[in-house]
């Protein structure tokens, strides 16, 4: 179930674990007065399969005898393995309970032995005493790690028992298509970290897929309607221009063209994917895949945080596309009819409407697929500093760069060059068919991905001032755009508009974190603070972050975060988004602000009980290497 909720929810879910419990018996039932009034089951049987949910172990089903009972008497006592051992349920004393499993089939008894005994032994490791509360299990979680029944297992029971998920036919077909993407090493180490990159590389595969699928859909469109003239002919760049010099004060969008509307591609249907040609697919894949090779090791700026900047970049990007879409697409087709047979311009709006108020992007999906493709690579061969000490490290590429967002110019070369390998021709043709449309393409990733060097000052203050020659005085932009006549409607120019709110996509995806539920941004300020610690320990940074981290995040949230979440609510095209980001940041401030100096405490203790470890480990492996020799 988690690795289906996977792509809609994004990565990581699928490591979230369900423990549930099952008991058979009467129960009583109604709904309880109060504000809180709600549908409710009572009793003791309720009470019993609480227990079982409580001493059951992550991704197990734990059923009573009594469940037991009723299953194998319904023909399905093969899908139960008596439990070893008696657990103690509080208030039941011990019980003796069983582990189902829905999907199993029915074996042959020396199979069935070997089953039995396959998952007793790989439980009895994990508990080498029962877990008998919620309190004990909630500790314990980290270490089980007991799969689910489709993952690895291997248990010697006289002989080895293996279930290897890379033969499923799905892995093999992966597999197949990440060869010499310089993934090969990653993909062969075992269990989950393994497991991790496969669903990483496949939830972004999938998310850009879903993207990509608007454009070809669109593009189809138009060339059915007469609008599209391919004219591909190869562009030419200046090698020797940097990115950073690259930057534009507005990336082209296409103007309203009431005509070249099509809810078809609005928000197309699961089956459009199809549309996209088998080679590109598997090129897409190869290429995030090569992507993802392509990021180092390190806590922060690793692939999990492209992929997490990757899935936030996506929501605001659908916030803006779905805001209005889905109500436009439900009844588009009798509001045309309507406007034909009335001939009074009814509803004539309706289509201005949802492209002015997203300042077109609603209607331009290869700025949608550029966004989030910035968003997947703009980290790329971050090796772990910021730009200061890169410099330092790396004069010759520094010097290549002029000393100017080195890691952002970098990382956009490296992802850019790839696409342009001939390996990938049949993804670049589904990107972008004209002239114009390659050079919109490259600009967008070069505008936001450089955009996240927040440290640069003059690129900030220049933001600054296109985001008020954007916005300033704005308010009555829906009253400018309905007042002007048809024609007039498409002369307007949003091109400026529309470009920096992608580019505030892409720099709020970036902290989205510092957005989001407290937990998430706990989490993420860790690794941001291992990171800087490693940088120090290993002589690459000249302070120990640990002494300015929590006064530091206040300022952080006062200079950057607050208002760049205040943007997302002022720019007006995020809807209830931008008050929900806006919301987060100033409640984890607050939490930050009371909790944040005894959490960097607990950051610091933790860094040196596994630094102290580690050290211990070495010597523990130098004496024993000397007492052998």
């Amino acid at each position: 179930l988690t690795k289906e909720l996977e792509l809609a929810l994004g990565p990581g879910t699928a490591d979230l674990g369900i423990r549930i419990g099952l008991h058979s018996g009467p129960v009583t039932a109604g709904v309880l007065r109060g504000e809180k009034a709600r549908f409710q089951l009572f009793g003791d049987t309720m009470n019993t399969a609480s227990r079982m949910e409580s001493t059951s172990i992550k991704n197990m089903i734990q059923v009573t005898a009594e469940t037991a009972t009723i299953l194998t008497e319904s023909g399905k006592g093969h899908t139960l393995i008596a439990r070893e051992g008696l657990i103690k349920a509080k208030g039941k004393g011990l019980m003796q309970t069983y582990w189902l499993r829905p999907k199993a089939k029915m074996q042959s008894r020396s199979s069935r032995i070997q089953s039995e005994y396959a998952i007793e032994a790989h439980a009895s490791r994990q508990e080498e005493q029962h877990i008998h509360s919620r309190a004990q299990h909630d500790e314990a979680r980290e270490e089980l790690g007991l799969p689910s029944f489709s993952h690895h297992h291997q248990v010697k029971v006289g002989e080895s028992i293996a279930s290897d998920t890379s033969q499923l036919p799905m892995h093999r077909e992966i597999d197949d298509s990440w060869k010499d993407t310089g993934l090969k090493d990653a993909l062969s180490t075992p269990g989950r970290q393994q497991e991790g990159l496969r669903r990483l590389i496949k939830w972004n595969t999938a998310v850009l897929e879903s993207i990509l699928t608007k454009v070809v859909i669109q593009r189809s469109e138009q060339r059915r309607r007469s609008f599209f003239k391919p004219n591909k002919k190869g562009v030419r760049y200046d090698d020797s221009a940097l990115f950073s010099e690259q930057i534009a004060e507005s990336v082209d969008i296409p103007r309203f063209n009431r005509a070249a509307m099509s809810s078809t591609w609005l928000m197309p249907s699961k089956d459009k994917v199809a549309l996209i040609p088998g080679k590109a697919r598997e090129e897409l894949r190869a290429y995030v895949a090569r992507i993802a090779s392509m990021y180092r090791d390190v806590h922060f700026h690793s692939f999990e945080h492209a992929s997490h900047v990757t899935m936030s970049a996506q929501k605001l990007i659908n916030k803006v596309v779905l805001r209005d879409a889905a109500e436009y697409n439900s009844s588009a087709r009798q509001r045309d009819e309507e406007e034909k047979k009335s001939g009074d311009g009814k509803g004539k709006n309706d289509k201005a409407d949802l492209f002015f108020s997203t300042y077109g992007i609603s209607a331009d999906p290869l700025a949608q697929f550029a966004v989030v493709f910035a968003a997947l690579v703009h980290d790329v061969d971050h090796t772990g500093v910021p730009n200061v000490q890169l410099i330092k490290e790396k004069p010759d590429l520094a010097s290549k760069y002029k000393n100017i967002s080195v890691a952002e110019n970098n990382s956009i070369k490296c992802a850019w060059s790839e696409l342009m390998q001939p390996e990938f021709a049949n993804l670049r043709k589904c990107i972008f068919e004209t002239n114009e449309d390659e050079t919109r393409f490259r600009q967008l990733p070069i505008n936001v991905v450089i955009a996240t060097d927040i440290a640069d000052r003059e690129r900030r203050a220049g933001e600054r001032v296109r985001w008020e020659k954007a916005f300033a005085g704005d308010s009555n932009w829906e009253d400018e755009w309905k007042s002007l006549s048809e024609m007039e409607l498409s002369t307007v120019d949003i091109s400026l508009k529309a470009t920096v709110v992608l580019e505030q996509i892409v720099l709020a995806s970036d902290v989205a974190h510092t957005m989001q539920h407290w937990l998430t941004y706990v989490k993420w300020n860790e690794r941001l603070y291992k990171e800087m610690w490693s940088a120090y320990v290993n002589g690459r940074a000249e302070n120990d972050p640990t002494e300015n981290w929590y006064k530091g995040e206040i300022g952080f949230f006062d200079g950057y975060i607050i208002p760049l979440a205040t943007k997302l609510k002022d720019c007006g095209v995020f809807g209830s988004a931008g008050d929900e980001y806006l919301g987060n940041a100033l409640r984890n401030k607050a939490e930050w602000i009371e909790k944040g100096a005894a959490i960097v405490e607990e950051f610091e203790a933790k860094i040196k009980r596994k630094s102290i470890s580690e050290k211990s480990g070495s010597t523990r492996s130098l004496v024993s290497s000397t007492s052998d020799s």
